[in-house]
């Protein structure tokens, strides 16, 4: 007898949902955009990390505009991810750098 609880209908289009949104941001920037796929899962790992934190709905912001903003919002969170991984901020970034893409999408004024 199989005991195992199949997923609902719900949950399944939810799921694929999600993950269509996912397919979406990486094909326009890996395929679209022509960024690497490590570049890709970093970014989307930044986003998704802001989004936990209550930041709701950047990915599906950016999939919903067209290819430069994806591109400018992929190059603030790769600025941002440099900040976050070096030891010092120095030759990082310019100083009092506005991060205008990412500032649109949280609806906020936003420098490092």
């Amino acid at each position: 007898m199989d005991t195992r609880r199949k997923p609902s209908t719900m949950a399944i289009k939810c799921l694929e949902m999600f993950h269509g949104i996912d397919r979406t941001a990486f094909r326009m920037l890996t395929q679209v955009l022509h960024r690497e796929v490590k570049q890709f899962l970093m970014v989307m790992a930044f986003l998704l990390s802001l989004e936990t934190m209550g930041l709701n709905g950047i990915v599906q912001t950016a999939i919903k505009n067209e290819g430069w903003f994806m591109n400018s919002l992929a190059d603030e969170c790769v600025i941002c991810l440099q900040c976050l991984l070096s030891q010092e901020f120095s030759g990082v970034v310019e100083k009092s750098r506005k991060l205008e893409t990412l500032g649109h999408v949280l609806k906020t004024d936003l420098t490092l």
